[in-house]
């Protein structure tokens, strides 16, 4: 086998752990933020379909014609 080989393999498997180490931050953070949002309702997803209850509600609405 070439010499230079073994190293080479080392180093892309090297390069690979990192590739995946930067993969399970990017997880993890997503999954921080998705539980958090769930805690916060401030910054919790909304329907988009809320404003347009809340003003069928005030009697605010427009007609569709």
């Amino acid at each position: 086998m070439n010499p230079a080989l073994p190293c080479e393999l080392t180093q892309a498997h090297i390069a690979d752990l990192h590739r995946q180490a930067e993969r399970d931050r990017t997880a993890s953070r997503a999954r921080r933020a998705r539980r958090a949002s769930r805690r916060h309702p401030a910054t919790a997803h909304r329907s988009p379909a809320l404003p347009r209850v809340r003003a069928l509600l005030a009697g605010r609405t427009r007609s569709a014609s």
